[in-house]
């Protein structure tokens, strides 16, 4: 019986490289190697791997969000908090491409803001766009989007399935991931909006034009009457008293052809608090006065620093995929993918402070 024992294993054995072969060679899309061409270690690591992939937990789904809503607080899964931020943020006719850079940009931003420079208690983020991110649940994009709402919510779903726990890094931490709607030919340096100019916001150029971007070119006419009027609730200081010709002064423009800072009867505004005060598109503004009023003529949408979607969306139509997108825009940085415990960790220790 010992004997028989010993002929049975040492058979099996023998043939076990061989069933794994079967086994791998039986799976979907895989190359057909010769058996002498993969070792017997080979075969075992592949098997192995293709017998755990199914059960790789994923890393969105292990990281934890606090959302601040008009409605009260919620806690979340990463996967879909950021399925609601990109329906919000980006349209869901864009290039997967670029939806996909959408969705990496904000999963990097929201770390960025829980850990990096948290504005909100427990590392919480808001739904408010004006300081954290645009986010809408179920029934607002169902009423959004109506009958494409079943296409639209897993074209999304797949963009952010499909670079799960992907971040953008510099010097191994995430970036304040800044992005905007559309540049007037190159996106903005972060000091020239911003009070300090970071690495990885650097000015590049943006492929984008008018005829890719809906209300590329927006003009705004206000009174001088009107004008007086927002002047002296929103920046009291300035002397609008005298010839309209001296109220707008002093225009300085970046390299990019935003305006940095003007003369408002006196009172210096920077770009960003001129088009704050009379709710300008962005800052690449140029004006005009006439019999009336001050007519104001501008391009693009949105502070210009960071990714440009409109500019995504062009890159991804001429062919880039979501890391060449993320590269151009954001100078110097890496794309790095989070597993399961690393975003897991970054979510908790987030919350407790």
């Amino acid at each position: 019986m010992e004997k028989i024992r010993s002929v049975l294993a040492v058979s099996f054995i023998s043939v076990l490289p061989i069933l794994l072969m079967a086994v791998i060679a039986a799976r979907p899309g895989v190359s057909r190697r010769p058996a002498e061409a993969a070792p017997a270690s080979e075969l075992i690591r592949r098997a192995g791997l293709w017998l755990e992939a199914g059960r790789a937990e994923q890393a969105d789904l292990a990281a934890e969000v606090l959302l601040i809503t008009e409605e009260g607080e919620k806690r979340m899964d990463m996967r879909s908090y950021l399925v609601g931020v990109v329906a919000a943020e980006m349209p869901a006719s864009f290039m997967p491409e670029a939806l996909e850079a959408q969705a990496v940009a904000a999963r990097t931003f929201t770390f960025f803001r829980m850990r990096e420079e948290p504005v909100h208690e427990n590392g919480a983020v808001c739904a408010d766009p004006g300081c954290c991110k645009a986010y809408m649940d179920a029934d607002r994009l169902k009423e959004r989007w109506g009958e494409r709402w079943s296409e639209n919510l897993r074209k999304i779903e797949r963009a952010v399935e499909g670079t799960d726990g992907e971040i953008v890094v510099y010097d191994g931490a995430p970036v304040f991931a800044a992005f905007h709607s559309s540049s007037c030919g190159s996106t903005e340096n972060s000091e020239n909006v911003w009070s300090g100019a970071l690495p990885y916001l650097r000015s590049v150029e943006s492929p984008e034009k008018a005829e890719d971007v809906p209300g590329y070119h927006s003009e705004l006419a206000i009174s001088f009457d009107e004008l007086r009027r927002i002047a002296g609730r929103d920046c009291p200081e300035a002397d609008l008293s005298g010839d309209p010709e001296g109220w707008l002064t002093g225009a300085e423009y970046s390299t990019t052809g935003r305006l940095k800072s003007v003369s408002l009867g006196g009172v210096r505004l920077s770009g960003t608090q001129m088009r704050k005060l009379f709710g300008l598109r962005s800052a690449a503004v140029i004006w005009e006065l006439e019999e009336d009023g001050v007519h104001f003529h501008v391009s693009g949408y949105g502070h210009g620093v960071g990714m440009s979607q409109y500019g995504a969306e062009v890159m991804a139509e001429n062919g880039a995929d979501h890391e060449e997108i993320l590269a151009h825009y954001y100078t110097g940085t890496q794309l790095e993918k989070l597993g399961a415990d690393a975003a897991r960790e970054l979510s908790r220790s987030a919350a407790e402070g």
